[in-house]
């Protein structure tokens, strides 16, 4: 396997430098895309879709070594060159010799990735130089990506304008409407909304906020309302999450006792392993415990033998910053993607949502800000599939694609790889999605179709 790391400064004058870890697709490199991964956050490591999502890298507890790497063949690298970035300055290795660039916002993180872009493909890795160019990214990589894709694409002289060919976002931020970042009430609604429908909330609770009005926007700010909301969250046990909402302080939160470690993100993960996966838990030298992921990652990229292998600056590696200082602009994307569409009508656009992801980015928040965009539909709402099984479901428009990835949490990658490796793989070498449905062979009557038959009331 084909590996490169490295610094590249985007900031003479402050020295400011993002570091990258590039690995090279696993078969024919010279022909392959140039995939290009931005985490979220804001201020989280783009390491972490390494070893976590759609690297070919993954990390597993080991009592003589204390970390194995061992090799994922749900890596993208199987059909692309990827490229794992850290940015802004001070997210994981990346640096700046001025103390004051830990101040930083949506336009400057765009300005620093556009010239780290221009870099790799015209000074560091010439190879690449008008090579098909693919950004993916997910969470607050769906304000990062369209950031700098919109400065890329109003610049048809640029280098990078010829060779950037498309999206792929996952659960992406997209602050289309006031309501979705809690001004007028929507937020709230589609929380509560969500959390009762997924079984995740009492019907006294449900029932008392349609009753007393909550579910009307106007209305769900009031005292009561919250009141209720804040119930709800308490019982349901979502896990306390820090979110910076614009010009906004978020609603007091009950005692921290009364929240277990419900995670919005997946209700499904499992947290002894950090993704969904039981094998930690299995091991019988466990003893009930077991590390996740992520301090799987800390622990071993704070290794000094593995710093010293990446030609790093020697430092305390986190998943995400607590020194940046990052303003969140809060502006929708819905106006940047109208601009795609203009600036570059070839361009291919993929939004997709983990179906799992309850309070984080739901597929709740993100549709109707998709239903914003132009565009005529050219297939209508329908599943996709995987080894005859759904997937997903997936609508096309001429210009972009909406999908959701079945069983995925916030992070898609992590929670199902299998199907987010297919739809990555498809969307980027064919620009489609839907594969082959089952068979038509009969099967056996269940007790749910004898209900159906009857139309028994439930």
């Amino acid at each position: 396997m084909e590996m490169y790391s490295g610094y590249i400064t985007v900031d003479e004058t402050n020295q400011r430098a993002l570091f990258y870890w590039l690995i090279k697709a696993e078969q024919d490199p010279d022909t392959k895309p140039l995939l290009v991964w931005f985490q979220g956050g804001p201020g989280c490591s783009g390491l972490v879709g390494l070893f976590m999502e759609g690297g070919p890298l993954r990390l597993f507890p080991n009592h003589k070594i204390g970390t194995e790497v061992r090799y994922n063949d749900l890596g993208w690298t199987r059909f692309a060159n990827v490229l794992f970035i850290e940015q802004p300055a001070f997210v994981g290795f990346s640096y700046s010799n001025t103390s004051s660039d830990v101040n930083t916002d949506d336009a400057k993180a765009a300005r620093d990735n556009k010239k780290f872009l221009e870099a790799f493909v015209s000074l560091e890795f010439k190879e690449f130089y008008g090579r098909d160019l693919w950004l993916t990214g997910e969470s607050y990589g769906g304000v990062y990506v369209p950031s700098v894709s919109d400065l890329i694409l109003k610049e048809k002289t640029g280098i990078l304008y010829p060779q950037f060919k498309g999206f792929m976002i996952g659960n992406p931020v997209f602050s289309c409407q006031d309501g979705f970042i809690g001004s007028n009430g929507h937020y709230y609604i589609e929380q509560v909304n969500l959390l009762y429908w997924h079984g995740l909330a009492s019907y006294r609770n449900y029932y008392n906020w349609t009753s007393q009005g909550c579910n009307d926007p106007k209305t769900a700010q009031l005292p009561n309302c919250q009141w209720i909301l804040q119930n709800v969250l308490a019982q349901v046990g979502v896990q306390v999450q820090q979110k910076k909402r614009s010009n906004q302080a978020p609603p007091p939160l009950p005692p921290p006792h009364s929240w277990p470690s419900l995670d919005p993100d997946a209700i499904f993960q499992n947290f002894c392993t950090g993704n969904a996966s039981l094998a930690f838990a299995e091991s019988p030298n466990s003893s009930g415990h077991c590390p996740s992921l992520e301090s799987l990652i800390v622990r071993y990229l704070n290794r000094a033998d593995v710093q010293r292998a990446l030609n790093v600056r020697s430092v305390a590696w986190s998943e995400c910053s607590s020194m940046l200082n990052y303003t969140i602009a809060g502006n929708s994307m819905v106006p940047l993607y109208e601009g795609f569409f203009t600036n570059k009508p070839s361009f291919q656009i993929l939004v997709y949502s983990g179906d799992q992801d309850i309070l984080t980015v739901p597929f709740a928040f993100t549709q109707p800000c998709i239903a914003q965009l132009s565009g005529k539909l050219v297939s209508d709402w329908q599943p996709w599939f995987v080894h005859g099984a759904t997937a997903g479901y997936v609508e096309v428009y001429d210009k972009y694609t909406y999908a959701t990835v079945k069983g995925a949490g916030h992070e898609a990658p992590l929670y199902q790889p299998l199907l987010s490796f297919q739809l990555i793989y498809r969307f980027l070498t064919t620009g489609r999605l839907t594969g082959h449905p089952p068979g038509s062979s009969a099967r056996p009557l269940r007790q749910s179709d004898f209900l159906r038959h009857h139309q028994v009331n439930p």
